[in-house]
């Protein structure tokens, strides 16, 4: 109908089955789609939040130590 190549395609997870991934791929278009992994479990959650909540705080005291350097 449009005579385009298509390069892109994406979608919400109704069309994300793996028969479509395995179209997509023969035909070299790249998706968008989620990824298929398993969900985080609780503790792997934690640890993700520990790490992220440890390394914003770092952050903001590497500033305000430079900041007190300069005063």
């Amino acid at each position: 109908m449009f005579k385009v190549d298509v390069k892109k395609i994406g979608g919400d997870t109704a069309y994300a089955f793996s028969a479509n991934r395995t179209i997509y791929k023969e035909m070299d278009i790249q998706t968008s789609f989620a990824k298929r992994d398993r969900p985080f479990t609780e503790k792997q959650e934690k640890d993700f939040v520990r790490q992220e909540l440890s390394r914003v705080m770092a952050t903001v005291n590497e500033g305000i130590f430079s900041t007190e350097k300069e005063h």
